[in-house]
């Protein structure tokens, strides 16, 4: 009788276990599925953005206006200045 009772009680265990073992697996699996999703979004977002970057040559064409346009207003500050401090 005692191994009968101790045989129910191991099968249930390992019932239990195979269980726990099957619901664990298909989370593994789930989480896999969408890991592989992602890494497919991440790469298509990449993609988009490599392709939105300033070229170096429009880069230093607006590096220069811009340095152009702050030496103007450099010298015309200069010359308002100079033009102020100028005894009458």
């Amino acid at each position: 009788m005692e191994q009968i009772v101790i045989n129910f009680i191991f099968g249930a265990f390992l019932v239990v276990m195979g269980w726990v073992l099957k619901v664990v697996w298909d989370a593994i699996v789930s989480l896999q599925v969408k890991d592989n999703e992602r890494k497919d979004q991440v790469h298509n977002l990449s993609m988009l953005v490599v392709g939105d970057y300033v070229k170096q040559e429009k880069f230093d064409t607006f590096a220069h206006m811009i340095s152009d346009k702050l030496d103007r207003i450099e010298k015309s500050l200069n010359f308002e200045l100079g033009a102020r401090n100028r005894p009458d």
